[in-house]
């Protein structure tokens, strides 16, 4: 709702630099003093858009390998006044994960998956590759949009056993059963976005911001955005997962 006579524009402060990392989807902290919507530039961008006030985390986007030094952020509040521009310090992304940023990467760290909107796996930020796409009611369960109830094989009366670690790279079913169950749970816009996507079994940096938001909004610290023990064992305790 836009604010009659707001004139003040937002203030944005950078946090620390993500470092050196083999994260190819590195989290960076900033705050600002009112609530908005992100605006990424240089080589960064992200998912995340909705910006509260006070600390704010986000998650880039899959980035290869390198130093980067160039990526902003500014915030627009309600009434559209824009805050100042903020410089993520240098940080840089190792070749580990960043190669490995996918089931279908074609090297270079270039996540790859289907652009087509007509199928049901479709990946806004995905790199295109046909082949990848699937249009088989069978391969991805159905979904009823607006609750948070599932049909076909995403619900969660059948539970999954999570025997390994999750994060971006992962693939398989395991991958998909969480992906399916963070639908499910709808725990803000990134579920919402993962819901529009669809169950993958890639996990991509869609999935682990649907994943960090999970854990934020169920107390699980750090809230990472990656499947780990502290994360498996809630899943075991509240009857998600075994």
């Amino acid at each position: 709702m836009k604010i009659e006579n707001d004139l003040i524009d937002p203030v944005v402060s950078a946090g620390a630099s993500p470092g050196v990392t083999d994260d190819s989807t590195p989290d960076f902290t900033f705050s600002s003093t009112e609530a908005g919507t992100a605006t990424y530039g240089g080589s960064c961008s992200s998912v995340t858009t909705a910006i509260t006030s006070g600390s704010n985390t986000v998650t880039f986007n899959s980035l290869t390998p390198g130093t980067y030094t160039n990526c902003t952020i500014l915030v627009t509040d309600a009434s559209g006044n824009i805050s100042n521009t903020i410089t993520v310090p240098s940080f840089t992304v190792t070749a580990s994960t960043a190669v490995a940023a996918g089931a279908s990467s074609g090297g270079g760290g270039v996540y790859y998956g289907c652009k087509d909107e007509k199928a049901l796996n479709y990946e806004f930020f995905a790199a295109s590759n046909p082949a990848l796409c699937k249009y088989s009611t069978g391969s991805v369960g159905t979904m009823n949009v607006g609750s948070s109830a599932l049909s076909a094989n995403v619900g969660t009366t059948s539970k999954t056993v999570f025997a390994r670690d999750l994060q971006v790279g992962s693939v398989g079913d395991d991958v998909q059963s969480l992906q399916n169950i963070l639908i499910s749970q709808n725990a803000g816009p990134s579920a919402k976005a993962l819901m529009k996507n669809g169950a993958t079994k890639r996990f991509g940096p869609l999935t682990k911001s649907a994943l960090r938001e999970y854990q934020k909004a169920k107390g699980i610290a750090p809230a990472t955005g990656n499947f780990g023990p502290k994360t498996r064992t809630h899943f075991k305790s509240v009857g998600l997962g075994e």
